[in-house]
């Protein structure tokens, strides 16, 4: 009935039946349990590694943001330029993956509890303001877009 794994590829084994699950039933409709038999493991191992659906809600879009940021790294040819091209993948991202934007749109409207607030606080004032931004100026100007990442430069320092 349960897959016997190792302790940190259960965890990943329960992140990725987490996000396929997030991703297609939306975060709301997904739960626990769902997440505990689609993995195949108890649903107290669950509850072990992600001490709740608010954490793997977290983990799930953690994970998303240092894929897209590895990406970006890897494209732009200055330090300064990595967030620009972010900006870019992120709201392609977002315009061509119906499941992500779903995901997002979901993870914008989920109650992830106190312990979580602040990184997740920071992290959604930053996709609100470069959604915004896109969803106003679908050809935005570079400038427009360096003028705005120093306004989510500054946000998210100020939430430090």
């Amino acid at each position: 009935m349960f897959n016997y794994i190792e302790g940190n590829e259960s965890a990943q084994t329960i992140l990725d039946t987490a996000q396929r699950l997030f991703y297609r039933k939306g975060i709301n409709k997904t739960t626990l349990t769902d997440i505990a038999k689609s993995a195949h493991v108890a649903h107290s191992l669950v509850s072990y590694y992600f001490k709740d659906k608010a954490g793997i809600v977290c983990m799930v879009m953690q994970r998303e943001y240092s894929v897209m940021l590895e990406k970006a790294q890897s494209i732009a040819q200055t330090e300064a330029d990595t967030w620009i091209v972010w900006i870019y993948l992120f709201a392609y991202r977002y315009d061509t993956d119906k499941d992500f934007a779903r995901f997002f749109y979901d993870y914008l409207r989920f109650d992830i509890g106190s312990e979580n607030i602040h990184n997740s606080l920071s992290q959604s004032l930053l996709y609100i303001i470069i959604l915004s931004m896109f969803s106003r100026h679908p050809m935005a100007s570079i400038s427009m877009i360096i003028m705005n990442t120093c306004i989510i430069y500054a946000i998210m320092n100020y939430l430090q």
